[in-house]
């Protein structure tokens, strides 16, 4: 899933994994709420160039986040767990 947003000249962009939409992670602790997470439904080289033109960057879920460690959008500091699942959040200043 996709999520752009433009405000006051910055890009926030928003990437989640789609079966993670409205599960509980880590024991309960984390919501992944469709008001924030979801988006467009479109292939990962799409999502991965559009987050790399973000000012603000969420990513959530193992498989999405790994792709953009590999390509090199983000880096391997930036990757938390949320329970067993890998989640990255990039402030580009």
């Amino acid at each position: 899933m996709l999520k752009e947003v433009t405000s006051e000249g910055k890009i926030l962009v928003v990437l989640c994994e789609r079966e993670l939409l409205g599960r509980l992670l880590d024991n309960g602790r984390f919501y992944v709420d469709p008001k924030y997470f979801e988006g467009i439904d479109t292939n990962l080289d799409f999502a991965l160039d559009t987050a790399s033109k973000a000012d603000f960057l969420t990513i959530l879920g193992t498989s999405v986040v790994e792709q953009a460690v590999k390509t090199g959008l983000i880096s391997p500091d930036a990757v938390k767990l949320v329970g067993k699942t890998k989640y990255a959040e990039v402030y580009r200043v």
